[in-house]
């Protein structure tokens, strides 16, 4: 048990990191300005809500879905951010 949770945290540690990477080369290298203004602000929540509902309704007892929503994964997000 104890190697599967050093397996788990290894994996979300390097993905949580690819994801931050990620961002901060989007962040860097973006030219055109995007700003979520009212309405849209309002329409992007929607959105997200709606895919949301749809990932946990339809996706819910994948492996990926359980290990994102793991504990494992919760500690390294915060520890990470």
């Amino acid at each position: 048990m104890k190697s599967d949770r050093t397996f788990y945290f290894r994996i979300s540690s390097f993905f949580v990191a690819g994801i931050i990477s990620a961002g901060f080369l989007l962040e860097l290298f973006n030219i055109k300005h995007f700003s979520l203004t009212f309405p849209y602000n309002l329409y992007f929540i929607l959105l997200l809500i709606v895919i949301l509902l749809a990932v946990k309704i339809f996706f819910s007892k994948t492996f990926f879905f359980r290990w994102l929503s793991s504990l494992e994964n919760s500690l390294v997000v915060i520890r990470l951010c």
